[in-house]
């Protein structure tokens, strides 16, 4: 890593690192903090276990689409680029429609590849990511239904 990226890489740490003081000191920890506390370490544990393993399933959704698109990425740096995906979506407006650019420019940097490659390449994993979670939606709004009434 040359010294201006590690530069921006060190000074990006640092301002989330202000951010997330200033926000915990006008929020308050002390709340949070309590709740932690009285949660069950073996379930919270399992929660980011799954986070985890959710995590690099995807990842490895994105890699296998990107092969098919003929870019090369490694199993790490798939995982690495979807956790990226995933914080962009998250903090940019608009969700999924606002972190898909982002991602895109990620994955071109990070895969050496064409921006646009990066592009189909995210849409088409979040695709995949849609249908099983309107199927699941649909069987639980179906199962609802049918319990409630």
């Amino acid at each position: 890593m040359d010294g201006r990226r590690l530069r921006t890489t060190v000074l990006g740490f640092l301002a989330t690192f202000l951010v997330f003081a200033a926000l915990f000191a006008v929020v308050g920890v002390d709340d949070l903090a309590n709740t932690l506390s009285r949660a069950d370490a073996g379930v919270v544990a399992l929660v980011v276990f799954a986070t985890v393993c959710w995590l690099a399933a995807w990842s490895m959704a994105l890699r296998t689409v990107l092969g098919v698109l003929g870019v090369d990425l490694p199993p790490h740096k798939a995982f690495l680029v979807f956790a990226g995906a995933m914080f962009s979506n998250n903090v940019t407006p608009f969700g999924q429609a606002g972190g898909e650019p982002v991602t895109a420019l990620l994955i071109s940097r990070v895969a050496d590849a064409e921006y646009e490659r990066g592009l189909a390449a995210i849409a088409s994993v979040d695709t995949l990511n849609f249908v099983p979670s309107i199927t699941l939606a649909l069987a639980g709004v179906t199962y609802f239904a049918t319990e409630t009434t």
